[in-house]
């Protein structure tokens, strides 16, 4: 699954698999992540794709 962050503090936008999570937004570094969105998984595209 993927996550979709945007900082609060320099509206940075990012993807980021689920698997893997961050507090820290990797743009300027302050602890203003907000969650925007959760995506499908990987799996569940491969099985639209097929």
């Amino acid at each position: 699954m993927t996550v979709t962050y945007q900082c609060a503090n320099c509206n940075y936008r990012f993807e980021m698999g689920s698997d893997r999570r961050t507090l820290v937004c990797p743009y300027c570094n302050k602890k203003t992540l907000k969650t925007l969105s959760r995506g499908p998984s990987f799996t569940d595209k491969l099985i639209e794709e097929a």
